[in-house]
Order: C-alpha cells, then structure tokens, then sequence
C-alpha cells in the first residue's frame, strides 16, 4: 500500500512567507522545509536548522553556474538532517554522540548558507569566473557531510538514501518501458520490498516517480480521504490515498507532524491483519 499527498506541480512557484523569510520556491519546497520543521521539534539544538534550509533553498534558485550541484548539496544536507532525526528517537541511540553531531551540522549548515548566498549574489560572468573556486568548496561541504554520517556510524543508512536517489533520478529521465528504466525499478523493488524491521526500513518514504495512479475516479471517497487504484513500479497494484484534510497551499506544522508520525509507525508494522505501508509521493496537478 503506497500513502499519498497531494501537492501543486513543482514547476509552479510563488513568493511564500517561510519562517518570516520572503522566499521564491515551488509549494513542494515549503512542504519539503515544513517537513523538516516536524522532525526536528523533538530534536534538542536542531530548530536553527530549519531557518538555514530556507535560506539555502532561496539562495540556489538564485545561483547562476553550478546550480545543479548546489542543489544535490541542499539535498544531501537536509537528507542527513533527515537521518539525524530518525535515529535520535531509536531506543539504543548514543544521545552524547548524537548532540555533538547536532552541533556540528547546525555549524555545517550555517557555513553552506553563508556561501550559497555569496554564489547567488555573484554577476552572471562573475560565477562563470570562479565556477572552478565553487566546485571546490562544494566538494569540501560534500566532505564534511560525510565526516557527519561516519562520525554517527550512519554511513551505510546515507548510502542507501543516494542509492535510492540516483534510481528515482533514472526513473524520471528514461521513459516507460526502456531498458534502464526497468533496471531501476528492479533494483528499487528490491531494495523496498524487503520485510519491514530490514533493508526496507533504511530507504527514504518518499517514492517520487515510482507511483502511477490508474483510472479517472477514486475506488472510494470517505469525509477524510480518497482512496485511488495505483501501480508501483509496473509490478505492483497498490492502493493510493488521498488525505482532504491535508492541503499544500499552506504550511501546518501539525497536520505535517502528524503525517511524518503515521508514516514512521506504519512502516514498521509487520501483521498479516495491517495492509503494508510502502511509502508516501506526490503528484503534479493535485491540490
């Protein structure tokens, strides 16, 4: 069973109030950022966090050269924060070890921030100029990163999550029914179906570009929720929910909370009586 919400197209953006800050992102983005929000609430020394990400989101729609690897930064970083955030509530996790690294990260994601506006403040001839200067520096934030998920014995957890992003990345530019297209959803497939408490836990919840929704009409609508026929990765049928209450136009700290609880315990449970939970994505032209 694969849950679902329901966000605008990413390729729509407008000027949003996030976290008092003025920025020109996609309604994917404040959901991405609001997400983080959520998670790290409970996390002691995290919060500063999430104000940089919505900075570092700002600052790289506004670079002019080596925006596509300053967007695989801004994603790695917050996947780590992710990370950070799940093993802090796991019963045997070292709270001291992990403080240090809460410490470190906010440090890691101030320095980031800081050159990610000094880019997107660059002329467009003047990025060009240094572009080799900010290849660099990337490689060192890259590295620093890794230090982070080393120091936390999260090495193997991170290794997964970019496993996981470079299929997604093949699903989305390969069309339907090519050869590497169907090499990844094998891979995928495997890596995810594999029985909850094992590989299938250390794989990120979102299953972007993996789902397909079937039909022009829901199979059911309820006060709460529509639940749609799908397939999942051309080899499964899944049923696709919908949740009314939740909509993307605007930030809600506690339906985002509340969501990120639901999908964290479902994913766990493993009970012939408890339909399997694989995930959560989005679709494009929903709202």
């Amino acid at each position: 069973m694969a849950s679902t919400h329901r966000p605008p197209p990413r390729k729509q953006t407008s000027v949003v109030q996030l976290f008092d800050i003025p920025v020109v992102v996609s309604a994917g983005t404040v959901f991405d950022v609001a997400r983080l929000a959520a998670s790290c609430a409970p996390v002691p020394g995290l919060a500063p966090v999430v104000e940089t990400f919505g900075k570092i989101y700002q600052s790289v729609e506004r670079v002019s050269w080596n925006k596509t690897r300053c967007r695989k930064l801004s994603t790695k970083a917050m996947t780590l924060v992710f990370i950070i955030c799940d093993h802090y509530g796991q019963e045997h996790s070292d709270v001291t070890k992990l403080q240090k690294a809460v410490e470190r990260t906010v440090q890691t994601m101030h320095e980031i921030d800081i050159d990610l506006r000094g880019w997107a403040a660059l002329s467009f001839w003047r990025s060009w100029y240094i572009r080799h200067e900010v290849d660099a520096r990337i490689n060192e934030h890259e590295e620093k990163l890794k230090d982070l998920t080393e120091f936390l014995s999260l090495a193997a957890t991170l290794q997964i999550h970019d496993k996981v992003s470079s299929l997604q990345e093949s699903l989305k530019n390969n069309p339907q029914g090519s050869a590497d297209r169907k090499r990844a959803e094998e891979q995928l497939y495997r890596l995810r179906s594999a029985r909850p408490g094992e590989l299938a836990d250390l794989t990120p919840p979102e299953l972007a570009c993996e789902c397909v929704r079937l039909g022009s009409q829901p199979e059911y609508s309820g006060a709460r929720n529509d639940i749609w026929k799908g397939r999942w990765l051309d080899k499964q049928d899944v049923a696709l929910i919908f949740y009314k209450e939740y909509r993307m136009g605007a930030r809600d700290d506690n339906g985002i909370r509340r969501f990120d609880r639901q999908i964290k315990v479902w994913r766990k449970l493993d009970s012939p009586f408890v339909l399997r939970l694989y995930g959560w994505c989005k679709f494009d032209g929903e709202t």
